[in-house]
Order: structure tokens, then sequence, then C-alpha cells
């Protein structure tokens, strides 16, 4: 009798231990699944918020010409010669009040590394 008591115990060890292995296996898969729907919801999210922002800047109710903050900008880049906008409120360069100067023969152009 001791021997079918012994295989008895070893088959509710085996049991127990393929329950517990199919409880892991379907936490598994339901965590891996809510991860993904978690990221994709995150993506989503931060999608929609950029795209809220870049469209309120360029496409938003008032336009660009009434925005004081962005006339500012664009004064501050027309000022220094650099940039100015089209009627779009885009930055376009522009062209130089001068040509560039060639260096002197003497001096040798400097390199950066990057490094100090």
């Amino acid at each position: 009798m001791d021997e079918r008591a012994g295989h008895q115990d070893l088959e509710d060890r085996t049991s127990l231990r393929d329950a517990g292995l199919r409880r892991l296996r379907r936490a598994s898969r339901w965590l891996a699944g809510g991860a993904v729907v978690l990221t994709g919801g995150v993506a989503g999210l931060a999608a929609a918020t950029t795209h809220q922002s870049q469209t309120s800047g360029t496409a938003g109710s008032a336009p660009a010409s009434t925005d004081p903050a962005r006339q500012q900008v664009q004064q501050s880049f027309d000022d220094d010669g650099g940039f100015e906008s089209d009627d779009d409120g885009h930055a376009q360069l522009q062209q130089p009040a001068a040509p560039p100067q060639q260096a002197p023969s003497g001096v040798a152009p400097q390199a950066s590394s990057g490094a100090s």
C-alpha cells in the first residue's frame, strides 16, 4: 500500500505543478496583452497631443500676423537679417547685405575637434 500512496502523492504534486504553470501562462498572456494596449494608448495620446500643438501653432484660429509673441520673434529675426517670413508665417532665408569676405591669406582656418 505504501507504493500506491507514494504514487498518488506524486500525481497530486504533478497536477498542482501543471495547474500553477497554466495560471502563470495565462497571467503572462494577460500582462503581455495589457502592455501592448497600454503602449498603444500612450502612443496615441502622445500623437494626439503633438498633433494639436503643431496645428495650433500654424493653423490656429488666429492668423499668425495677430499673435504678438510671434510678431516679436519674427521681428527679431528680420532685424538680424537672417530670416524673413512669407505670407504663411514660415521662415525663409534672406540674401545677405554684402557678399562674404575672403579671409586673409596668412590666416589658416581652424578646425574644431569637439574635444578639450
